[in-house]
């Protein structure tokens, strides 16, 4: 789990609302089960912390959704857990919660938790195509930020050679605090942070060298694509115009 930190979740009760669990918590959930989360949150972490509990195994949603077996992924009695529906690829609106679902149904129908980003989530589309296939609503686990605990505590591990108070501080002083809740731009201004001592004064030169750090491929699977191979301000040139068709077009994607 990154950094030690254990998280914090809030479940669906339906009836009776929403109400917090810790992540040790998910264990007695019985049947279907969603996390969702914004990019970043952690979601990947928690699914791989998960995948190591007794009788669980951590399957990326990808390649669960290729495979020729999906039952032989899992041991048999094994709760399955498919990490990013978003990656899985599919035309239509709906499409990656259906092509898993039939990778499951492939597989015998095990108990499984998925997770999936917020925006990427067919909400009651996708709970009722769950519910027709295991006879039960799935519980959504929603993952929550950082408290401001866990913030310290994460920097503390992660870059111990900066001041995790002082970084903390300059979030606060200029208002820019809720950034510090998502463990990867968080790890993004710890990574700025170390590279020059501290963080910078202006939004604008703090903004400037995230989006250097950003622009790093970390994905070993993307390691040989296209992008990956080019120049810093060509990348930085195709992120901007990225960002101002969406700020144009009042679009989020």
């Amino acid at each position: 789990m990154t950094a030690s930190i254990k998280r914090t979740l809030v479940r669906d009760g339906l009836d009776s609302g929403w109400h917090e669990i810790r992540q040790d918590e998910i264990d007695a959930i019985r049947g279907p089960a969603v996390i969702l989360g914004d990019p970043g949150l952690g979601k990947t972490e928690l699914a791989k912390w998960l995948g190591e509990r007794p009788g669980m195994r951590h399957v990326p949603a990808g390649k669960f959704e290729r495979h020729a077996d999906p039952g032989s992924l899992i041991n048999p009695g094994e709760r399955i857990v498919i990490d990013g529906l978003d990656e899985v690829a599919s035309a239509e609106p709906g499409g990656a919660v259906d092509a898993v679902l039939r990778q499951l149904s492939r597989a015998g129908n095990p108990t499984f938790i998925l997770t999936c980003r917020e925006a990427d989530w067919q909400g009651a589309a996708a709970r009722a195509k769950i519910e027709q296939d295991y006879a039960t609503d799935p519980i959504l686990l929603r993952l929550q930020p950082f408290s401001a605990n866990d913030t310290y505590g994460f920097l503390s591990q992660e870059f111990p050679e900066i001041n995790a108070d002082e970084l903390l501080d300059h979030l606060m002083e200029h208002g820019i605090w809720d950034l510090s809740g998502n463990p990867l731009t968080l790890r993004m201004l710890g990574e700025v942070a170390r590279r020059t001592g501290r963080l910078p004064d202006s939004r604008t030169d703090l903004f400037d060298r995230a989006c250097r750090v950003m622009l790093e491929e970390r994905n070993q699977l993307h390691k040989g694509d296209p992008h990956a191979r080019r120049a810093e301000d060509e990348l930085l040139l195709a992120a901007g115009a990225i960002c101002a068709a969406q700020l144009i077009c009042d679009r989020a994607g």
